[in-house]
């Protein structure tokens, strides 16, 4: 990994105001003592080590529901040839805090996961975390997924695992407050039948778990899914 953690936050904080960084999700459990560091940032590097397994110097890469930027930064330091894509809901305020924190290296452009505004076949890459869950067409969304990702491209899909670790995760981030809610659509009730949908769509040719890999679902944060067409 080119970058420290010290760096990353130090980064973060350089562009975004502490006062704001505590009101997003996005970035807040960076800047959570310990848990920053051994979750959030270790599920970015998970993640781009699982990219540097399964392709070699991919040309394009999508991060969809990018946030501030955040993996976006890990990946052009990888690959600081690859034409870096960031896609966000969030206000354009928000997006313009991503592309200073990248540096300007990346673009980055307002959008939706269920009308992706790429062309079909667009990306080597796509990378969409913790986003699936909370999306009302989650059926079209995974389509629009298929149809901007290249044949032999590699699509990389995080969604919560619903573990006891979560819970007390969000209980942590969210000032001790359990939250029982992890927002799966009326579509998609729970992370079993997410699995089945992906399966529909495409080939799975690894599924792990994110940040610890080891202990299934108990122990992490996030199911992770490895997928070609």
């Amino acid at each position: 990994m080119k970058i420290s953690f010290k760096q990353f936050k130090q980064d973060i904080q350089d562009v975004v105001p502490y006062s704001e960084i505590k009101q997003w999700g996005a970035i807040h459990p960076y800047f959570v003592p310990i848990y920053g560091k051994l979750v959030y940032f270790k599920r970015l590097k998970q993640s781009l080590s699982l990219i540097k397994r399964y392709t070699r110097g991919p040309k394009t890469i999508a991060d969809i529901g990018c946030g501030f930027g955040t993996l976006v930064k890990l990946m052009q330091e990888e690959y600081p040839h690859a034409k870096i894509t960031g896609l966000d809901l969030r206000s354009k305020k928000h997006l313009t805090y991503a592309s200073k924190i990248c540096k300007g290296k990346s673009k980055f452009i307002q959008g939706n996961v269920e009308n992706l505004p790429f062309k079909a076949n667009s990306f080597d890459v796509i990378v969409i975390t913790d986003v699936l869950e909370h999306v009302s067409k989650p059926f079209q969304a995974l389509d629009e997924l298929k149809r901007t990702l290249r044949e032999d491209g590699l699509l990389l899909i995080l969604v919560p695992t619903e573990s006891i670790l979560l819970k007390l995760m969000r209980a942590i981030l969210y000032y001790g407050k359990l939250q029982s809610d992890y927002h799966w659509t009326h579509a998609i009730n729970n992370v079993n039948q997410f699995e089945l949908e992906v399966l529909k769509r495409f080939k799975i040719i690894k599924r792990t778990n994110a940040p610890f890999g080891i202990g299934g679902n108990l122990l992490n944060y996030d199911a992770v899914y490895v997928c070609r067409k």
